[in-house]
């Protein structure tokens, strides 16, 4: 095969170097692989589906699709990522201006925002030879680049899990304390997603565990800030179960002597004279 026919297979996508400002940059690795599938499935070109067009720069696909094209494997064993993994990463994704998402009967359509801007070989004219820096925006919300304590304050979304959860945690602890210093939540939320998508921790499992610290009459003064919730949330987790198990036990103990009572009570007969 000479080397003017060996055409490569499939295609290419474009990505912008100037992606390295955009907070995707800095996500965790299953973020970033995420975001990099969705630029490589979306269709370059209409396409129908059934009696659906999913349109340039969209794709149909579903959790267990994306889980499966991402996987590795260790030895024989494969592994994929969680599926509350991928739906954490598209609402990151759609928090920051880069993709939407639908729901559909034939499942998920994901569409790649500014996708005709970034993928236009015409845009990138202005490189010359020596590939000189891109100034041009990165592929997603120009409000996510913005350096500085601005630009930190709107990183995330007051519906977010992330600081919905921090907020949670400053109401408790304002509740005891209604002098309490307020903190610069963006950095409380920013130990929220850390513990979401680098620890592993459910959203859910979170909540729980915060109100359960900010009840317990030793942890309540010693968990004020996210960092030491991330820091000591093993330890208060398994504390918290011990209790909820030491505490059904005691529960299942009181509803047996009731029971034995009862049936006590119901074997006395009673005899009437006539």
């Amino acid at each position: 095969m000479t080397e003017q026919s060996a055409a490569i297979p499939k295609g290419y996508i474009l990505k912008a170097r100037a992606i390295e400002d955009s907070e995707v940059a800095h996500a965790p690795p299953h973020v970033r692989e995420i975001w990099d599938l969705c630029l490589r499935k979306a269709n370059f070109r209409d396409r129908k589906c059934g009696d659906t067009v999913i349109r340039r720069g969209q794709w149909l696909t579903s959790y267990a699709e994306i889980r499966e094209a991402l996987h590795w494997k260790v030895g024989w064993r494969k592994h994929t990522y969680k599926k509350w993994q991928c739906e954490e990463t598209l609402k990151r994704l759609r928090t920051w201006e880069m993709v939407t998402t639908r729901k559909t009967t034939r499942g998920l359509v994901i569409t790649v925002c500014n996708y005709d801007l970034y993928q236009s070989p015409a845009n990138y004219e202005n490189h010359n030879g020596y590939h000189e820096e891109n100034h041009s925006v990165p592929q997603t919300s120009p409000s996510t680049t913005k350096k500085g304590k601005e630009g930190r304050r709107s990183r995330y979304l007051p519906d977010s899990d992330e600081f919905r959860l921090a907020q949670l945690l400053l109401d408790l602890i304002v509740a005891r304390k209604n002098d309490f210093k307020k903190p610069d939540l963006s950095s409380w939320a920013i130990q929220i997603d850390r513990m979401i998508h680098i620890d592993g921790r459910r959203p859910a499992r979170i909540e729980g565990v915060i109100y359960w610290c900010q009840k317990d009459p030793f942890w309540q003064n010693n968990i004020l800030s996210t960092r030491k919730l991330r820091e000591r949330f093993d330890q208060m987790e398994l504390k918290m179960r011990t209790r909820e198990s030491t505490h059904g036990t005691q529960r299942s103990r009181e509803r047996e002597r009731h029971r034995d009572f009862a049936s006590q009570r119901s074997s006395v007969g009673v005899t009437v004279e006539m």
